[in-house]
């Protein structure tokens, strides 16, 4: 049950609408083939997540994965 309290907020009882930020960035890694481009990643997410995202925010993304050496 604690589980669910730390997922779900108490205050509603309505299942959350927005996607975690680590479902994304784990959407967004396996997107990235070498191939697509950030703005090719961007619309992915958006159709998968049924939510618009920035493209400078997707450029920032795609810039701290690959510091990290998880794309390339």
């Amino acid at each position: 049950m604690g589980e669910q309290k730390a997922r779900f907020p108490e205050a509603t009882n309505e299942l959350p609408t927005r996607a975690p930020l680590s479902q994304i960035v784990f959407e967004a890694v396996n997107f990235t083939d070498g191939k697509r481009t950030a703005a090719d990643i961007r619309v992915l997410l958006s159709v998968e997540f049924n939510q618009g995202f920035d493209e400078a925010w997707m450029e920032r993304l795609v810039g701290i994965l690959e510091k990290l050496n998880l794309v390339k």
